[in-house]
């Protein structure tokens, strides 16, 4: 099944990808499935995070082998062999959940599979994005205020799972805690925010951030809901991951990498959120219909309205 973009016909199915949906103990799973589904033809396998054992989840990974607990990239002969008849997913998607991923029985495996599944695509959702933050040492604090159903625009860089969205887009959140800037390891990086005036206290509040990519891992995190009717674009977010972790659209082959691993820390261009927010200098409200005016008289492209609200 080809998906298009903006109208853009892509050619390249993803209709082989097969997806782990972690289930954070959160109904709204059940709409990241839905979503997924719609882009990849067939439901991923939904598994909760405590039902998961780490050795076992890297085996069907096609990370190491659980018996030997060897890495299947040893670079010994036949290691690409024994991963494929190992392999049961290609990529993890990690929803969102109540509690904090600081907490291991909140948690389950997905913290610790963050940190092991080094070359395996994962996109974290809510939840799943704190997860990614903890998983190398960031902390995961008190958001400014509890947002239940809020949508915000997004500021972000255009690079991985943002690539071809429009900047300012609109996002649904649902969040009651936010990743601390000031504890974020190198290794990650910030790849959306929401502008310091839509968090309370105005131009002298920190923007929060929406987004976070690993310098050198397929490993990517949103804050915001993509799979909600209200999110703009959020489809082709969640689409842009599948691609990326498709087989068959591997950076190795845009890169002109043999070895899809190395593919990942292929150099490519980045704007940082923050640049972006400079640029733009965007005085936005709660009332969406004001943030439109604001991005039409500044000449950018202003995506429509989403009048839906997240349904669970």
């Amino acid at each position: 099944a080809a998906w298009s973009f903006l109208g853009a016909p892509m050619s390249k199915p993803r209709s082989s990808l097969r997806v782990l949906l972690i289930d954070n103990y959160d109904s709204y799973t059940h709409n990241v499935s839905q979503a997924l589904a719609k882009l990849i033809g067939v439901p991923p396998e939904v598994r909760r995070n405590d039902e998961l054992e780490l050795e076992d989840t890297l085996t069907a990974l096609g990370v190491m082998d659980r018996d030997t607990r060897i890495g299947f990239d040893d670079g010994s002969a036949g290691s690409k062999g024994r991963a494929a008849r190992h392999r049961r997913w290609d990529c993890v998607v990690i929803g969102p959940g109540p509690g904090t991923p600081e907490q291991s029985a909140d948690a389950g495996v997905v913290v610790e599979l963050l940190r092991h599944a080094k070359d395996v695509p994962i996109l974290g959702i809510c939840f799943g994005h704190q997860a990614l933050a903890a998983a190398h040492g960031g902390r995961v604090v008190s958001a400014p205020e509890p947002c239940h159903g809020r949508t915000s625009a997004v500021y972000h860089d255009g690079v991985g799972v943002f690539a071809g969205l429009p900047v300012g887009f609109a996002a649904v959140r649902y969040h009651s805690l936010v990743v601390e800037e000031a504890t974020l390891p190198a290794c990650l990086c910030v790849s959306a925010r929401i502008a310091a005036t839509a968090v309370p206290g105005g131009s002298n509040s920190p923007s929060l951030i929406m987004g976070l990519a690993h310098a050198t891992r397929p490993h990517f995190g949103v804050q915001f809901h993509p799979e909600s009717v209200a999110t703009e674009y959020g489809e082709a977010l969640l689409a842009n991951f599948c691609d990326l972790a498709c087989p068959r659209l591997r950076l190795a082959g845009r890169c002109g990498m043999k070895d899809r691993r190395e593919a990942w820390r292929c150099p490519c261009p980045r704007v940082s959120a923050a640049q972006v927010l400079q640029k733009h200098d965007i005085e936005l409200s709660e009332d969406i219909n004001i943030y439109e005016e604001s991005v039409l008289d500044a000449g950018m492209h202003s995506p429509a309205t989403a009048t839906g609200m997240h349904s669970p």
